[in-house]
C-alpha cells in the first residue's frame, strides 16, 4: 500500500541520514528491555552497522520482508516438526500475542515468553534460546563433511 511504502521510505531515509539518531528514536519508542540493549556500547555498533546494511538501498527489502512475515505463505497447521516460538514479553514492535497466536495454531508448537524481553531479546537471551532448543534436540547430529 502506499502508505505503507511511504513510510518505509521515511525510514530508510532516517538511517540513511543520521543512523544515532535513528537507533536514538528507536530507544525512546521501545520498552525499556529493548532501551537498553539500544544504547548499550556493546550492542550499538552491530545494530547500527545492520540497520545501515538492511537500509543501503532504500525500503525496498525490509518491506518484502515485512510484507511476507504474516501471512506466512503456508499454513503453520501443516508443520509437523516440533517448533518454539520464544518472544519477548515487552516487545512493542510485534506484540507477544503474535508468537501465542503463531504456537497455537503449530500442532508442536511452543511459546516461550522471553521476561524482561523486548523486541531485540535474542540478543541477551541467546544462550537460554540455545539451551532450550539443544535440550529438546532428539536426534543425532549429521556429519556434514
Amino acid at each position: 500500500p502506499p502508505l505503507q511504502r511511504a513510510w518505509f521510505a521515511q525510514l530508510a531515509r532516517q538511517v540513511q541520514g543520521n543512523i544515532d539518531a535513528h537507533l536514538d528514536g528507536m530507544a525512546k519508542a521501545c520498552s525499556e528491555p529493548d532501551q537498553k540493549i539500544l544504547t548499550d556500547p556493546t550492542y550499538r555498533p552491530m545494530l547500527a552497522a545492520e540497520k545501515t546494511e538492511a537500509w543501503k538501498y532504500g525500503p525496498e527489502g525490509t518491506l518484502t520482508d515485512y510484507n511476507t512475515a504474516s501471512p506466512h505463505g503456508f499454513d503453520p497447521a501443516e508443520v509437523t516438526q516440533p517448533v518454539a516460538v520464544f518472544h519477548g514479553a515487552q516487545d512493542t514492535i510485534v506484540a507477544p500475542d503474535a508468537g501465542r497466536t503463531l504456537a497455537r495454531r503449530l500442532p508442536n508448537g511452543e511459546f516461550h515468553s522471553l521476561d524482561p524481553g523486548g523486541h531485540l531479546c535474542v540478543l541477551t537471551y541467546w544462550a537460554e534460546l540455545l539451551d532450550t532448543l539443544a535440550a529438546k534436540t532428539t536426534q543425532p547430529r549429521r556429519d556434514r563433511s
